[in-house]
Order: C-alpha cells, then sequence, then structure tokens
C-alpha cells in the first residue's frame, strides 16, 4: 500500500526534483537501460536463444512505460519546483532529448 501512495505521489510530482530526476530518472533509468543493452547484446551474439525473443520484446516495453512514467514525474515535479527556475528548466529540457532519444530508438527498432 504504501508503494502505490509513493508511486501515485512520484506521478503526480509531489517527490522533490532532485530524488524524481537523480534517483528514478538516472540512476534507475541507467539500470534498466543497462538491463536492456545487456539482454539484446546477448541475443545478437546467441547466447539467447531464437524463442527468447519475446523476453527482450517484454523488457523493451517494461522500459519504454517507466520511461513515459518517469519523464512525466519528473516535467509534474520541476512545475512544482521551488528553487533556482535554471533547474527547473533544464529538467525540462532533459524531458525533451529523452523523448527524441525515445522516439529515435523506436523509429529504428522498428523501421531500420
Amino acid at each position: 500500500m504504501k508503494v502505490t501512495k509513493y508511486l501515485i505521489k512520484l506521478y503526480k510530482g509531489d517527490i522533490p526534483l532532485y530524488i524524481t530526476f537523480w534517483i528514478f530518472g538516472m540512476l534507475i533509468g541507467h539500470l534498466l537501460m543497462t538491463l536492456v543493452n545487456t539482454v539484446v547484446n546477448l541475443y545478437m551474439y546467441q547466447i539467447i536463444v531464437y524463442e527468447l525473443q519475446w523476453l527482450i520484446l517484454l523488457i523493451f516495453i517494461i522500459l519504454m512505460l517507466y520511461n513515459i512514467f518517469i519523464l512525466i514525474a519528473i516535467w509534474r515535479s520541476s512545475n512544482k519546483y521551488q528553487g533556482k527556475k535554471s533547474n527547473r528548466e533544464l529538467a525540462k529540457l532533459c524531458i525533451v532529448f529523452s523523448i527524441y532519444g525515445m522516439v529515435s530508438i523506436l523509429y529504428n527498432k522498428l523501421y531500420v
């Protein structure tokens, strides 16, 4: 129950920006990206058999859903941030770059 309440607070932007950005955005986001890259590399080098390709898709979908969730949380948290305006704007700029990166990854995976 506490986890659900915390996730709701996170989504609404009620968690401080530095925690939302650095812990959930950067640390956990990079750990998830490392997991995805490891699984994809194992698959590419045929260490993971072809029958487990659904696993790559599942992990990729989870990563994208997490990224969408956390980008919304960071945006909302930055709107409530009371500190330097530049920190708020830099967080939003990182979100724009992240969205661009996500779209380009999806495009490359689907169409290239």
